[in-house]
């Protein structure tokens, strides 16, 4: 071998090196251990690396195997190691905190920085980082504070995107119902002012998964009343419903990975029990699976029906559903 091919796989080894400590390394990083773009491409094209933006380079065999928001935090990350005087954004500085997204563009990472114009630079957007924007920290990088970052995402991605985000940060006490409001009432918002406030109405921290949040996004706007994990009786500490639609009936999102694995059969079983006893008690359910999760309006008509079906029977719990919020015209009744 060389002195030139020894020196390469010198450079090849120290870049895995690198990859295996801090999960991904940058061309910025491969090139000050003397890598050259043609070593990055043989990595790529050998199958060890793998190349989803420009300038962030990961490790091919633990690539496929991650959700798209840790998959974006590396993205991140990466681009923040370069730039160090960058801040994480929007969705960006959400997924380094680990919080659960839904409809952004994970292959596209939010930045802002110290400059007077946003630019977007191929798979990168520069924002503006403007005095007051709240900065804290997560997973070691700089990022824009969660209960903004939620709110940016709202304003460029939709309700939807922004109730998911907002209810995951309050349940895991990454915000507040407080904070949020004070946010969204500031005059920071050039678009997407009533995305913005429509989700600080939706915002509830009892949901327990992205599905349940987007389930109650889709159904917000028909003026029913809703209530996120509402406590239904039953045997030992009752039943409780994803959402509770006008008090009578149940709407749950019936993802596959409930009933698989070696306990599914069980799981299953006990599904259909805790189903028969809550009909028995008069409520009506809709279950919607991940092929309809996507369709509002399928989603609206299939509640819209099974309420039509109860007619003004109202099955209600013990606690007389006192927590029930009714939504009308982007406001919390």
């Amino acid at each position: 071998m060389t002195k030139a091919h020894h020196r390469d796989w010198g450079v090849m080894e120290a870049l895995l090196m690198l990859v295996k400590e801090q999960g991904f390394v940058t061309t910025r990083q491969a090139a000050a251990l003397g890598a050259s773009a043609n070593t990055l491409s043989r990595l790529v094209a050998g199958g060890q690396l793998v190349r989803p933006i420009s300038c962030v380079h990961l490790p091919a065999a633990a690539w496929g195997a991650l959700t798209p928001e840790r998959k974006h935090a590396l993205l991140v990350k990466g681009v923040l190691a370069d730039h160090p005087g960058w801040v994480a954004s929007h969705h960006s500085a959400l997924a380094l905190s680990g919080v659960p997204l839904w409809d952004v563009p994970f292959g596209t990472v939010h930045v802002a920085g110290q400059q007077r114009n946003s630019v977007r630079r191929s798979s990168v957007h520069l924002h503006v980082l403007r005095p007051g924007d709240p900065v804290g920290e997560a997973s070691g990088n700089r990022v824009i504070t969660p209960g903004l970052a939620t709110l940016q995402v709202a304003a460029r991605f939709g309700v939807t995107a922004g109730v998911v985000a907002a209810d995951a940060c309050l349940a895991a006490g990454l915000t507040s119902s407080t904070t949020l409001r004070r946010l969204a009432m500031s005059d920071r918002w050039r678009y997407g002012v009533a995305a913005v406030r429509l989700v600080v109405a939706l915002a509830d921290g009892r949901a327990e998964s992205a599905m349940e949040s987007v389930l109650r996004s889709h159904l917000s706007d028909a003026g029913w009343g809703l209530e996120p994990q509402a406590n239904l009786g039953g045997p030992g500490a009752g039943y409780r419903a994803d959402l509770l639609v006008e008090g009578r009936v149940v709407v749950e999102y019936d993802g596959e990975e409930k009933y698989a694995g070696p306990e599914g059969h069980q799981a299953l079983l006990a599904e259909k029990a805790r189903e028969d006893h809550l009909r028995a008690e008069g409520y009506g359910f809709v279950r919607i699976t991940k092929a309809r999760i996507g369709r509002p309006a399928a989603v609206r008509r299939l509640v819209a029906r099974a309420l039509a079906d109860r007619g003004a029977h109202k099955a209600i719990p013990p606690s007389q559903r006192g927590s029930n919020q009714r939504y009308e015209g982007g406001t919390a009744l």
